[in-house]
């Protein structure tokens, strides 16, 4: 990036062309000559870890946004419907109104739920989304500015959840305090979250 910093003979030490007075990383693409130069807040910007590149967001839909959450689990399968602006909760037998501070919870984490891992590729190319553990599907309202999505879970034997969203290719990890935060079950939803 910049021939002050390159060595001239082998034996010099070889300093990174970034530094704190101008803050730059330099791009060039394949087979081109010319280079970019853009601000880089840090020199460790372009690592090549692809993992760092990965979308760390698993999903992110505005709480206003959301009509309809579909949970399924093995043993259980309910729906929490927002019904002229009271959100109910139950199956085809039976509604009840669900408690509104658990449902804001969970709606705000819906918001941007983010992971902080994801698997290998050869992890992720043994995964069989075809039958997750758990699902849930996200149905927004009409207008709105995220689609509707389905997020498949598999369980890790290592403790929480393979997440995939099912219009998307990649696969996340979460682990089991994230998975609960959004993983509820009708008596969580019924009743009011816990007070730290």
């Amino acid at each position: 990036g910049d021939k002050a910093y390159s060595p001239v003979a082998a034996e010099e030490k070889i300093y990174s062309p970034w530094n704190v007075g101008s803050r730059q990383c330099f791009l060039r693409p394949p087979d081109v000559v010319e280079t970019y130069a853009v601000r880089c807040d840090f020199p460790d910007r372009f690592l090549t870890d692809p993992r760092l590149w990965s979308d760390p967001i698993v999903v992110r839909v505005p709480r206003d946004e959301v009509d309809v959450l579909s949970f399924r689990y093995p043993d259980d399968r309910f729906d929490l419907a927002n019904v002229q602006s009271v959100w109910l909760l139950g199956d085809e037998s039976q509604q009840l109104k669900a408690n509104t501070d658990s449902i804001q919870a969970l709606l705000g984490e819906l918001e941007f739920l983010v992971t902080r891992d994801f698997p290998t590729d050869e992890e992720a190319d043994e995964l069989d989304f075809s039958k997750p553990n758990i699902t849930l599907g996200i149905t927004t309202k009409r207008g709105a500015s995220q689609r509707s999505t389905v997020l498949l879970f598999l369980e890790r034997e290592s403790g929480g959840y393979y997440v995939k969203d099912i219009n998307k290719t990649w696969v996340h990890i979460l682990d089991d305090e994230a998975s609960a935060l959004v993983l509820k079950t009708r008596q969580e939803l019924l009743s009011p979250p816990p007070t730290e």
